[in-house]
């Protein structure tokens, strides 16, 4: 029997809610060859015969301030950058068109319904940043799906703009956005302080090598480069942002593991036994496309012991599809490093078809 912590709860990824002052222009350099500089080059790889459990450990540092991105078939981190790297990322697929929030920054926005840029600001829209209504400020949920980001869908029917202007909170600071156009090469967004009636603009270049194309607030406003090529890495280790939803959708920032949204399924059996899964395991499985699959929960801090700690749960094991057809299975065996340091995984993994 398997299990998935999504059961009960099928209902988050649901559909949640649903811009022309002048300004200069930042031309966003196109950055496949900066970034790909930084990579190593692609090597051919000799896949380890199913049945051949390895292990592997990352660091995410003590205060998970590092995302680990790692490829299974080459046992291999590709490649590492801060968390705290982006604010926003936008589809880097020709066709598409959503924006999502770093959770791991607790990043928040609200919709003003206003289409006036210089309309708003913190005197206006005071009350949203005061008092605000419940739910006013949306948050992406953490299974990754386009359709359930807190954003939502900002264009009408005919791929119009609704020309809203949406304030952003991060790093403590109130900014507003607003997304005035896409097509199959890029975004034109608006964006500023909250108080500053001009808003700047910005194209955000599409690469299709790329999952998304992320932008910071940083230094007035800068494409990042935070993530490899969505056809070189299987899972991220990373700090992102849970939802409670039986709490009152409680935000809690969590330490754990995301697929990457390129092709890579998987579920979660807490019931097998790593040692048990095989092949023939894999007809009994249904495997989702959701990114917090393996999460964060194959650990749990007990408080029991006087050297109180993280400790794994040796019965979770994880089944994975990945962008390369293939089946691995993943268990965690430790959250700290040989010297002691939290934020390290220790995981053993196998190829299984």
């Amino acid at each position: 029997m398997t299990d998935s912590k999504y059961y009960p709860l099928m209902d988050i990824c649901a559909v949640m809610s649903k811009t022309r002052s002048s300004g200069r222009i930042l031309t966003a350099l196109v950055f496949t060859v900066l970034f790909t500089s930084c990579l190593k080059k692609e090597t051919p790889v000799t896949l380890p015969p199913p049945g051949t459990s390895m292990h592997a450990q990352v660091s995410m540092g003590e205060d998970y301030t590092t995302q680990v991105f790692f490829d299974l078939e080459s046992g291999q981190v590709v490649y590492t950058s801060p968390v705290a790297s982006w604010d926003l990322a936008f589809e880097a697929s020709a066709g598409g068109h959503h924006l999502f929030m770093n959770g791991g920054k607790n990043v928040l926005i609200a919709d003003t319904y206003d289409t006036s840029f210089s309309h708003v600001d913190s005197t206006t829209y005071l009350s949203l940043i005061n008092n605000p209504p419940d739910g006013a400020w949306k948050f992406d949920w953490p299974c990754g799906m386009p359709d359930s980001t807190g954003l939502g869908e900002w264009q009408d029917r005919q791929g119009n703009s609704l020309n809203h202007v949406y304030l952003v909170f991060c790093d403590s600071v109130y900014r507003k956005i607003r997304l005035r156009s896409v097509n199959d090469q890029n975004y034109i967004m608006e964006f500023g302080p909250i108080n500053n009636p001009t808003p700047t603009v910005i194209s955000i270049p599409k690469n299709s090598n790329y999952n998304y194309t992320y932008f910071s607030f940083t230094a007035q406003g800068n494409i990042t480069t935070p993530e490899p090529p969505m056809n070189t890495w299987d899972i991220v280790f990373t700090r992102y942002r849970y939802i409670y939803k039986y709490l009152g959708n409680f935000k809690y920032q969590v330490s754990g593991v995301l697929l990457n949204p390129y092709k890579t399924m998987g579920i979660a059996d807490s019931t097998s036994g790593y040692d048990n899964i095989s092949d023939s395991s894999l007809q009994r499985y249904t495997l989702y496309p959701w990114r917090d699959i393996i999460g964060f929960d194959w650990k749990s801090y007990d408080y029991t012991n006087a050297n109180a700690r993280y400790v794994v749960n040796p019965k979770k094991s994880y089944v994975l599809y990945t962008r390369r057809s293939q089946y691995w299975k993943i268990h965690f065996l430790d959250y700290y490093s040989p010297t002691g340091v939290k934020g390290s995984p220790l995981f053993e993994y196998e190829r299984i078809k």
